[in-house]
């Protein structure tokens, strides 16, 4: 008998010698309550067992066990694949592809990759680019403004802050007050999805970067799930339900996938199971930055997510296409490779000035073989009525060429491609203006213009000379030589002429431009640390100005959070509703966090968190400051201040600070650490109030078991007396005045 036979006897065995393990296990509870006599069906408990699918054909109170698993591992409903397409359907959804893609591609060469070229150029400044814009110019010099990229360098760091800095910039939240703590397990879990399992600080720094730059970055998101899968067959016992039910457990969380039935010749009691142990490696969302150079679209809607035709175009090795075959992905890749051509793998002009190197076609190596032939592969998001019913369908096409690769149904009914810009169109999905356009004139004014005043003090430093060459030795005047031959006087053979004036209106329009750019832009040289002849040194208006300055930037991260960040979180919590494992655990700032499949499907709300700039930031912690010292502990006697509330205030602060992971500075008031540190603190306040208590009696005890003398203080000389009643009573007398004093007394 095989392992697995062996491990579901010893299941078997610990489970019938312990009663109440049995009891504990809400598979085993459910599989027994499912097909007991005594309990009759159990409809609930059957739906545990076979994930919610409950066929007719069970209806009667007895159960077989062996049907519920047969039934297990065949209700699954027929997917949309090459297989099950007629060829009439499979035509349909080819010409449909086929005159999408060339509309897309055309769109892409004729206004996409133009524009965003022309931006590229802009935000570079490259004197190649001025050698096109001022060609006269650029004869005397070839200096350039670089005003666009350092005010979107400067934009950039603060809009990292905002989406990468302590806080997150939106926040999940239940639409009622019970849906909040799941809502919590939510915003953790796509928050640890994001910054563990991707490379989110980069994917924002490419994103928003080239949103300001060319105004228009695309992100992918997808699901990864990477499994090895090991066959396995073994001899079921049919009368033991054990193992039965362990089998339907495993079967039910996945772990094992049926794929064939058989009976077993003279052995009737026994059945044989072919199953694959699947062992998951990799099971999460990924986000990523693609090129706008493979994305392309129909230009039939307002937003990228209505467009009939939504595609990523890459160009592949043919290896990569027979490994997603043996993987049962894509089919017929030998075909498509010999018979359908390899479609156009040309780079365009936008692959060329991502990387001149990649895109050269004299750098990449090729076998002569399919494994190393380049391929152009399009997986394109497609709605197409294939089957004639009138209605639309979403389906996911990979095509190599005019070869249909793949086929499937679009569970979401939307392409994953999200548009991050700085600047959105609402009635197009590629904005024709950009943050670049807006101060292009102003980046070629300050370049025309420094040009001129580069040119014309060089004039002026090496002014032209006019020279008589009859009077003159040539040769020396040429070669710089210190004494030069003159016939006659010098001033009348050599003439320099007066230097070139500078108009006074030449720095009043440098002035001008970056005037006029700060002003636009948002990002001045005060906010920028490089103003120090600012009049307002004072906190309060250096908050001010900072918070002026940063209007436009944060509308402008607030539009990116609606359009981009929110639709990604969206579509996030969409794929972890879909393919999360039954039980997830996730660590984040060293808390354990464990969620549950069934946990996400709740209603919630993405609240938005953006605005917090540098002024902001300044103002919030001393507001926090400001509670922190003077509002809580008035409010403390009262019982209005919790420790929770203490605490709750304190994280916040040091997030604010800068201090992301607040627990390797705060202990949680509510967590089982610090109510054992509050109680082990209160044990030792109270042996130290009763140490301190017995002290005081030791000490008491002590005094008063010394014996004491009591002697008036007229017993004491005139001196002594002098003395003491200067030190205690502040009275200055003379021993002589003091004898008269005692003196006088006794007579009397």
């Amino acid at each position: 008998m095989s392992y697995m036979n062996d491990k579901m006897e010893q299941a078997a065995v610990e489970l019938n010698s312990d009663p109440a393990r049995r009891a504990n296990s809400a598979v085993h509870r459910s599989g027994y309550q499912a097909t007991s006599p005594n309990f009759g069906l159990d409809r609930d408990a059957l739906a545990t067992l076979t994930g919610g699918s409950l066929p007719e054909q069970m209806a009667q109170p007895m159960l077989d066990p062996i049907e519920i698993l047969k039934a297990k591992s065949e209700s699954r409903e027929e997917e949309l694949s090459l297989d099950s397409l007629s060829e009439a359907e499979k035509d349909k959804i080819l010409r449909s592809f086929m005159n999408c893609r060339e509309i897309a591609d055309h769109h892409y060469k004729s206004v996409v990759e133009p524009e965003i070229l022309h931006r590229r150029d802009v935000y570079e400044s490259s004197p190649e680019h001025y050698d096109m814009v001022f060609p006269q110019l650029s004869e005397t010099s070839r200096w350039c403004s670089k005003d666009i990229q350092t005010t979107c360098e400067w934009i950039l760091a603060g809009l990292m802050e905002v989406f990468t800095g302590s806080d997150d910039p939106l926040s999940v939240k239940g639409v009622s007050v019970e849906d909040d703590g799941v809502a919590e397990k939510i915003q953790q879990l796509v928050r640890y999805q994001l910054e563990k399992k991707n490379d989110y600080h980069h994917f924002c720094l490419s994103a928003l970067k080239y949103a300001l730059s060319e105004n228009f970055a695309v992100a992918k998101v997808w699901w990864k799930r990477e499994e090895k899968r090991n066959p396995m067959v073994m001899m079921l016992d049919l009368k033991d339900d054990v193992a039965i039910l362990k089998l339907i457990e495993q079967v039910a969380t996945r772990k094992y996938e049926i794929t064939k039935f058989g009976d077993i010749e003279g052995a009737p009691d026994f059945l044989r199971v072919e199953f694959d142990e699947v062992i998951v490696k990799a099971n999460h969302p990924v986000v990523e930055y693609i090129s706008s150079s493979e994305l392309r679209y129909t230009p039939d809607a307002a937003c990228l997510q209505d467009c009939k035709f939504v595609a990523q175009r890459k160009v592949v090795r043919g290896d990569y296409l027979k490994r997603r075959e043996i993987e049962g992905i894509y089919k017929d890749v030998d075909k498509a490779l010999e018979e359908f051509g390899t479609g156009d793998t040309k780079p365009t002009n936008l692959d060329h000035r991502n990387d001149e190197d990649r895109a050269n076609i004299h750098n990449k190596p090729n076998d002569s073989d399919n494994a190393s032939k380049e391929v152009e592969l399009y997986e394109a998001y497609l709605w197409v009525d294939y089957n004639n019913d009138g209605v639309m369908e979403n389906v996911i096409v990979h095509a190599v060429g005019n070869n249909l690769l793949r086929v499937v149904k679009n569970d979401f009914e939307f392409p994953p491609f999200f548009i991050c810009s700085s600047v959105y169109d609402p009635n197009a999905v590629f904005c024709k203006s950009s943050f670049s356009d807006s101060f292009e004139q102003l980046q070629d004014l300050k370049t025309a213009i420094v040009r001129q005043i580069i040119t014309n003090v060089a004039k002026n430093n090496a002014p032209r000379i006019f020279v008589n060459e009859q009077g003159v030795d040539m040769d020396a005047l040429q070669a710089g030589d210190e004494i030069i031959p003159v016939q006659g006087d010098p001033t009348t053979k050599i003439l320099v002429p007066p230097s070139l004036p500078l108009s006074s209106m030449t720095m009043e329009m440098v002035n001008y431009a970056q005037t006029e750019l700060e002003s636009q832009s948002g990002s001045t040289r005060y906010n920028q640390g490089l103003d120090s002849n600012s009049l307002n040194k004072t906190a309060t208006g250096i908050t001010a100005l900072l918070g002026a300055s940063e209007k436009r930037n944060k509308m402008m991260a607030r539009s990116i959070a609606e359009k981009f960040f929110i639709p990604i979180y969206r579509f996030l919590i969409l794929l972890n509703q879909k393919y999360l494992d039954e039980e997830q655990m996730v660590r984040l700032t060293n808390e354990n966090v464990k969620i549950r499949r069934e946990d996400i499907d709740i209603d919630y709300d993405l609240v938005i968190n953006v605005g917090q700039g540098a002024g902001t930031r300044e103002a919030q912690i001393q507001y926090l400051m400001l509670v922190l010292n003077q509002i809580y502990p008035q409010l403390a006697p009262y019982g209005i201040v919790t420790p929770k509330s203490w605490y709750n205030l304190v994280c916040k602060l040091l997030e604010n600070l800068g201090l992301r992971d607040v627990t390797q500075y705060l202990l949680d008031p509510e967590s089982p650490q610090a109510q054992q540190a509050a109680k082990e603190a209160a044990v030792a306040q109270q042996a130290a109030q009763q140490e301190a208590m017995e002290n005081s009696l030791r000490l008491a005890m002590a005094k008063s078991s010394i014996p004491r003398v009591t002697v008036p203080i007229t017993e004491f000389p005139p001196d002594v007396q002098r003395q003491y009643v200067k030190k205690h009573l502040g009275i200055d007398t003379t021993e002589k005045e003091i004898a008269e004093h005692e003196i006088i007394k006794n007579e009397k």
